[in-house]
This record gives structure tokens, sequence and C-alpha cells, in this order.
């Protein structure tokens, strides 16, 4: 049998150059303010000064027909409303100091996601303007449906204090059995 020589000491590894650092901003069950109705929210929903204060408020993830859910939207049997809507802020001291954001969204079907009135990110939606009555592309594998998908927006899209973020996620079908809606924001120094 042969025995290999043990050291009693471990050698150091040097790391060369700076470790990017990631702060959460906001993580996934976090709360938002949200609406779902027949009647959708005034145009200027998603900007900075709108008033959410009479929306229901709730942990992440939303949606209905499947699990895991923290907040049932719906519990109303189809046909329903195609586009649900979500507002919450994010407190950033410095944005100079970031060098890149990951927005993570967990969608199904489509979702909008908008940083202090402006798009940063669309999945499974189709190009051009969206209203209430737009549907997302289409329907979304199974094995996707709790995956989040990443998107990387520019520390510019940010000011110093309080931000914005406002997501609509539209289903890609009135009778849509299943819906879902949840995100994370990672900051990169």
């Amino acid at each position: 049998m042969r025995r290999w020589p043990r050291s009693a000491s471990t050698t150091p590894i040097e790391v060369i150059g700076p470790t990017p650092v990631e702060d959460q901003l906001l993580t996934f069950g976090s709360e938002w303010r949200w609406s779902y109705s027949d009647t959708p929210p005034d145009g200027n929903w998603n900007t900075v000064g709108f008033d959410d204060s009479t929306w229901n408020l709730g942990p992440g993830e939303f949606g209905f027909g499947d699990t895991p859910k923290a907040t049932i939207i719906s519990s109303a049997p189809a046909p329903r409303p195609l586009t649900s809507y979500y507002r919450r802020t994010v407190q950033i001291v410095d944005p100079a100091a970031i060098t890149g954001v990951d927005l993570k969204v967990i969608r199904n079907s489509g979702a909008v996601v908008y940083v202090n009135g402006v798009e940063v990110a669309r999945t499974n939606m189709p190009a051009g303007p969206v209203t209430s009555e737009t549907f997302a592309a289409g329907p979304v594998p199974v094995g996707e449906r709790h995956l989040p998908f990443t998107f990387v927006v520019p520390a510019s899209a940010f000011v110093a204090g309080t931000n914005t973020i406002a997501v609509e996620m539209h289903l890609n079908s009135r009778n849509q059995a299943t819906a879902g809606f949840d995100l994370a924001i990672d900051a990169r120094h």
C-alpha cells in the first residue's frame, strides 16, 4: 500500500485583481404592490409619481393555478384579465459605484419591466407598444415557469435614492390555467 506524504500546512492561494461584489437589492419573495382586475390602471402606472397606495400588498411569487405561490392574485374562473401589474421601490446609495445590475425575472407567461418609468427588459412579449390587451408571445414550457431569466441593466437606469420598479405580467390566453411572477435584483460593484 502506497502512502502519500501529508503536509501540516496548506499553501495559500493568491487572488490577483478585484473580486466582483454583489449586493442583493431585491430578493425573490419580496413584497410588492399589485393590481389585477378587468380595469387596467392609469397609463402612468409605471412612473415614479404614481400613487399605488390602494393596490394590494403581498410577497412574491404571485399568480394562480400552480405552486409555489405566496400571493394568489385570482381565484376567479376563466376568462381572466390578460395583464397584472406590480410596483415597488429599491434604495440605491451611489449608482456610480455599480458596474451592472442583474434583473432576475420569473414569469408565466410574458413580462415587461420598467425602472423609473423606462422599459429595461421584456420577455416572451411581442415587439412594439404594449397595452392591457396585449397577449404574451406564447405559452411558457412547464419546466421554465419557475426559472429566472436574467437581464443585464446598465447602472445608469438607476438614480441615487429611491428607484421605482414596475412590472406588467401578460397571459397568453384569457383561459390560461396558471400564471406566475417574481423578481430579484443584484447590483455588481
